[in-house]
């Protein structure tokens, strides 16, 4: 959960998900539908379905218990080096460095590295990391130090204004001694962030709204939205649209202005259209449901639509 995602959103959905899903056997034994509906709102929604894959393989393959071996644990879905590494270090206290964004600020600041960290600059950074972590020093306490490494970059060398007075590590470190701690790391180049738009058509009925299941889409795929086309549309392109993409005959009542909404690299516009519905809600794809019920996982721009819809 705490992958690209802070702790403070993420405390709430950790509590709610043990509550409903206290062991691994409750979690793999769970549909879907209802696991990506306690993630409702996170985002990034592959980590959810991995984990339920992950806790499913283990159940089948490693009778209910987290592998040991490092080969076995990146097999895991979802698993990849990072969180291989944390895992066996901190429950099992296996020697294997942890190199999170956290600990990576950290050391660039550390050693004031002016080049961006990937390619063999990385591999520099992971190989010293691994010969600390290998340390006969370490060898009862690794999943300690993995951790406070990861916390120091979490809570004190934060991105934007590092806390250097607090920091254990300023007497040392060299770019606190250079004046370069708030210029480090370099500002990576940002991706072009991908624009979508479509328009969504809003049906309600005592509280309810008509809604589909995304089965094609790869973002959002699984979960239930308003019956929706791509773009803008309005008047009867829309009505057209919506009969022979949705097979839904509809009289519009009422448009509405845009809802942005942002996840990772996508800016979304999505544009509301107040609707009544005059057949088609017989077809088998379908629901009438309510915002918040279960087991109907839905994004949270749902909510950001109906807020537009309710403000007038």
């Amino acid at each position: 959960m705490l992958q690209q995602t802070r702790v403070s959103t993420v405390i709430p959905y950790y509590e709610k998900f043990l509550e409903v899903y206290p062991t691994l056997e409750d979690l793999a034994s769970a549909e879907e539908d209802q696991v990506l509906d306690l993630w409702s709102g996170m985002g990034y929604y592959g980590r959810a379905r991995n984990l339920r894959k992950a806790a499913q393989f283990i159940r089948d393959n490693h009778d209910g218990k987290f592998p040991e071996k490092y080969s076995e644990a990146v097999r895991l879905p979802g698993i990849g080096s990072y969180s291989a590494a944390a895992v066996l270090s901190i429950a099992y206290g296996q020697p294997y460095a942890v190199l999170d964004g956290n600990v990576r600020r950290f050391l660039t600041r550390y050693l004031a590295i002016e080049e961006e960290v990937k390619g063999p600059l990385l591999k520099r950074l992971e190989s010293l990391l691994e010969g600390i972590a290998s340390s006969e020093y370490l060898a009862d306490s690794i999943g300690d130090f993995n951790q406070a490494l990861m916390e120091l970059g979490a809570v004190v060398c934060v991105p934007k204004d590092p806390n250097c007075l607090d920091c254990p590590f300023s007497d040392s470190c060299r770019a606190f001694s250079l004046g370069l701690q708030r210029k480090l790391p370099r500002s990576r180049k940002r991706s072009a962030s991908q624009e979508i738009s479509f328009t969504v058509t809003v049906i309600g009925r005592e509280g309810r709204f008509l809604m589909c299941r995304n089965r094609d889409e790869a973002y959002l795929k699984g979960f239930w939205e308003f019956p929706k086309v791509e773009g803008q549309r309005y008047g009867d392109e829309l009505v057209g649209l919506l009969e022979k993409t949705h097979g839904l005959r509809v009289s519009l009542d009422r448009q509405f202005d845009p809802v942005i909404h942002h996840v990772t690299f996508r800016r979304i516009s999505i544009y509301p259209v107040v609707a009544t519905l005059l057949d088609g809600s017989h077809d088998v794809r379908y629901r009438w449901v309510k915002f918040g019920e279960r087991p109907y996982p839905m994004s949270s721009y749902i909510q950001k639509v109906l807020d537009r819809v309710d403000q007038h």
